[in-house]
């Protein structure tokens, strides 16, 4: 016995998403009261919440914990790195060639 046909027509897949930007050139701002943009840097505000469980008289006491961070992080992305690594890469280059 044969198995059944089946019709199957294939769509080309299209992406949703549009093209992504070269890197570097997409932008991201964030609005929210816990972050500021300030000149190069941005300043973000996060509260951690925890709690601790001890053991006191056997019962369990549950004592809720806050802490707070402040996070500060560079808009400009320094151009040393990527001298450090040519001059690696020109190094091991070097070492290669002289086995």
């Amino acid at each position: 016995m044969a198995p059944p046909s089946i019709d199957i027509q294939a769509t080309p897949y299209e992406d949703p998403a549009p093209a992504h930007e070269p890197f570097g050139q997409t932008i991201v701002h964030v609005e929210s009261d816990s972050i500021s943009y300030n000149g190069d840097h941005i300043l973000s505000q996060y509260v951690y919440e925890n709690a601790r469980v001890t053991e006191v008289d056997g019962k369990l006491v549950v004592k809720p914990t806050k802490t707070e961070y402040e996070f500060k992080t560079n808009t400009v992305v320094p151009k040393v790195g990527y001298c450090l690594f040519l001059r690696g890469l020109t190094q091991s280059y070097a070492r290669w060639l002289g086995r």
